[in-house]
């Protein structure tokens, strides 16, 4: 069993959901993709790396690593997961229903729906700054995917860094389904990434390799470091800096659509006692 690393850390927030630690499953490290995935509807670029599906429970010492009740004063060193407010969930709720992805431009059109989005913005700039926040999309993955991303060509990049080209912002991303869905993350920032790496490698600069190049790198030197795998149930969200650390979503095991709200901003909270 490969032992963590002191990094970035899932937080609780006067919004967070009770009992995280519940939500928590580590595995056994990472595997290439095209090694393994033989479903021709299914495509990986040659390099990608996903899950191993060795998943298991935290122990006690994994916990203390992993849980904080404090923000790191930098920006990358925190996850969480929240909670929509019921009346904004009442009003999404026929976006539990959207069986095809054909159907759910028809269904964001509803009046019901288009103020719950509304209101979706407003409690989120609750928390957030609205100037510096993108601008929200609705989306949606097909059940059943051990990774969700895909890039450009429509091949899936498995566990990645997002690249984004301004200052760094935290994802807050909605699970508007009906189903569970799984954030995984790598539980260390780029900065402790590019430093193990430069260890074994001479690298002159992590912006030149690439985020994701610099991910991959690190996989395939530590092949055995766990990945998290946290749940995120119906009706709420996860916030993570996924431009800084290795990630991505899963709805593996799951029979529907995935439908999911997203957006970045600078987000900040109060943080509760455990």
């Amino acid at each position: 069993m490969f032992q963590l690393i002191d990094g970035v850390k899932i937080v609780f927030t006067p919004l967070s959901i009770k009992n995280l630690q519940d939500r928590v499953l580590l595995n056994s490290g990472t595997q290439k993709a095209n090694n393994l995935i033989n479903d021709e509807f299914i495509y990986y670029n040659n390099e990608a790396l996903i899950p191993q599906e060795s998943w298991r429970k935290a122990t006690e010492l994994e916990e203390k690593i992993l849980f904080s009740n404090q923000f790191a004063q930098e920006a990358e060193f925190w996850v969480s997961i929240i909670q929509l407010p019921q009346e904004i969930k009442n009003h999404l709720k026929m976006l539990k229903d959207v069986k095809e992805p054909r159907k759910l431009q028809f269904v964001l059109e509803d009046k019901n729906v288009i103020n719950g989005i509304k209101l979706t913005q407003d409690f989120i700039n609750t928390f957030c700054n609205p100037e510096l926040s993108s601008q929200y999309g609705i989306g949606w993955n097909a059940p059943n995917q051990i990774t969700v991303t895909t890039g450009k060509d429509n091949y899936k990049v498995g566990l990645h860094i997002d690249n984004h080209l301004e200052f760094p912002r935290h994802r807050i991303l909605i699970n508007l389904g009906s189903e569970c869905r799984y954030f995984l993350f790598i539980n260390l920032s780029i900065t402790q990434i590019y430093d193990l790496v430069s260890k074994y490698h001479n690298i002159a600069n992590k912006d030149n390799l690439g985020r994701t190049g610099l991910a991959i790198m690190f996989m395939e030197l530590f092949p055995n470091y766990p990945v998290i795998k946290l749940r995120v149930n119906p009706g709420e969200a996860y916030i993570a800096n996924t431009e800084h650390i290795i990630h991505d979503g899963s709805t593996k095991g799951t029979h529907h659509l995935d439908i999911f709200f997203t957006m970045r901003s600078i987000f900040n909270f109060k943080i509760d006692k455990f």
